[in-house]
């Protein structure tokens, strides 16, 4: 019997050391996901060379003048004055049209020519209207100098008159028709009638919006093709109507395309309208960039989201990549110390405000202590690692 309970207290020992030993295992194992899933407790700790690796790099905190500013949407365009719709003032069959959208043509460049036989009665018409002005012009002087010496009646006077300032009226309307058509009137005779005309570039520009192909008939004031000059851009945005009286001219203005929020493009006010868009509630804005050859790569209609400043500030601002983000809180890493190849990283919380140029303004500033040298590239992948040595 004294054998058997000494088993059993034996057995029960064990097990309770085994359930203790799990606890304690338990515990550690807890404290260590503790750690880890809450990294801004405890110091981060990489290493030189990992530091080298990753091109990280060390700045600090700055006082600035930081404004406050309205965020709207916008478009790159061009002045009217650099855009044209190229359409003809009469009907033709296209011909010779070898153009593709992009290409680049000078101003006064054959784009395309145009075929029809109007075009040859009209010429015709002109030709024998100037033949006839003439004889028209001699009988009229004829027959005023009769008038004059009251040889001739009035009738036939005025039917020479008549006559003669119906052609010449005619005759003049005729060589502007011509002249729209790119025809030289001064150069025209009966052996030079062609039943082409020729459609030339009004600006130097690129080709656009290609609405033809060879062979189709081309209706009059239908448009053709569009050239557009990019040599100058601006932006066009639109300010809800709550905002207007915020503005003001050269006041300083960023944009960027939303795909590529990190492209910063920098201008100011040029114009605002003086009119408000009934079911947008909007204002246009028009704005300059400030070097336009930054703008290359721009392009007509593109949209863009625009930042224009208002209000200015001080404020502690940081770089945006100082900025980690964990879950939906904002942290900087801060530099303790460095000490036998490794540097110690301290996460502090911070709230962000608004950005401005690649700067994010900290609203909590005294939560960063004075002369912090903090990571402001690389440290986006170090938070809830643990550090940087595994």
């Amino acid at each position: 019997m004294k054998k058997y309970l000494y088993i059993l207290f034996a057995v029960t020992m064990i097990t309770a050391c085994k359930d203790t030993k799990n606890k304690e295992e338990n515990t550690e194992q807890t404290e260590v996901n503790t750690l880890q899933s809450s990294p801004k407790e405890e110091n981060i700790v990489i290493t030189r060379e990992q530091f080298k690796a990753n091109e990280m790099a060390f700045g600090k905190p700055s006082k600035m003048d930081f404004p406050a500013y309205i965020e709207v949407t916008g478009m790159i365009d061009v002045p009217p004055k650099n855009k044209a719709s190229i359409s003809p003032v009469m009907g033709g069959y296209v011909q010779n049209f070898n153009l593709l959208e992009g290409d680049y043509v000078k101003q006064g460049q054959v784009l395309f020519s145009l075929k029809n036989p109007d075009y040859i009665r009209l010429q015709e018409e002109f030709l024998a209207t100037k033949n006839s002005l003439d004889y028209l012009k001699s009988d009229y002087e004829r027959q005023k100098k009769l008038m004059d010496e009251k040889i001739t009646s009035a009738k036939k006077f005025l039917k020479a008159k008549t006559e003669y300032l119906s052609a010449l009226s005619r005759y003049h309307s005729l060589r502007k028709q011509l002249k729209l058509l790119n025809i030289n009137a001064d150069k025209l005779s009966s052996g030079q009638i062609r039943s082409t005309v020729y459609i030339t570039a009004p600006l130097s520009g690129y080709v656009t919006n290609i609405n033809i192909e060879k062979g189709v008939y081309l209706e009059p004031a239908q448009v053709a093709m569009k050239v557009v000059n990019n040599k100058h851009k601006h932006v066009e945005m639109k300010v809800f109507e709550k905002d207007v009286p915020k503005l003001k001219t050269g006041q300083d203005l960023i944009f960027f395309q939303p795909d590529y929020p990190q492209k910063i493009y920098e201008g100011e006010i040029h114009l605002i309208g003086k009119n408000i868009d009934e079911k947008q509630r909007t204002v246009n804005v028009h704005g300059h960039l400030k070097d336009e050859k930054q703008a290359a790569s721009l392009l007509p209609g593109m949209f863009v989201t625009a930042k224009i400043a208002t209000d200015i500030h001080k404020a502690l601002v940081v770089p945006e990549t100082a900025i980690v983000d964990e879950g939906d809180k904002h942290f900087v890493l801060v530099k303790e110390k460095e000490e036998n190849g490794k540097i110690y990283l301290r996460p502090v919380e911070v709230k962000t405000g608004n950005s401005w140029k690649n700067l994010v303004e900290i609203k909590n500033p005294e939560n960063l202590p004075e002369n912090a040298e903090i990571l402001i590239k690389g440290g986006y992948f170090l938070l809830g690692t643990g550090g940087g040595e595994e």
